[in-house]
């Protein structure tokens, strides 16, 4: 889906022209991306290539995890420097870092795909009747 910035450069470069868009028409156009992403989305999740994916994720993940809780041991022992303790606690982000990117990298197309959702539900309340076919419901 375009962002703003994309959106309002449309729209100056219309209004150098001469030319006018109706604001629903960018809707739908917009509605319509959105489905395309969200239909590849649910393609991929089908797919036994995104199964391997999420294996080879999820191990990495038990590998931060085991990380972090390294990491976190280290921080609890007395006598550590303040060089030391610093150390340890960039290490620690780091893992957690990973693990973050990781879990945002499993739930992408869920998110996409529910983002899809919502704004279909949007421009279903926002077009009239007659304006609707210009938002498939089928990918086309």
């Amino acid at each position: 889906m375009p962002d703003f910035s994309e959106i309002e450069a449309l729209r100056q470069r219309q209004d150098r022209d001469g030319q006018q868009t109706d604001p629903m028409v960018v809707l739908a156009q917009q509605a319509r991306a959105s489905r395309m992403v969200a239909l590849r989305f649910e393609e991929l999740l089908s797919d036994e290539s995104w199964n391997i994916y999420v294996a080879h994720l999820k191990a990495l993940q038990e590998a931060d995890e085991a990380e972090a809780a390294r990491w976190r041991e280290q921080l609890e022992k007395p006598g550590q420097s303040g060089e030391q303790l610093g150390m340890i606690q960039q290490h620690l982000q780091r893992a957690l870092g990973r693990l973050e990117r990781g879990r945002q990298a499993l739930e992408l197309p869920a998110t996409l795909i529910q983002r899809n959702a919502t704004v279909q539900r949007a421009v279903e309340k926002l077009l009239d009747t007659g304006a609707s076919d210009l938002v498939p419901n089928n990918g086309g």
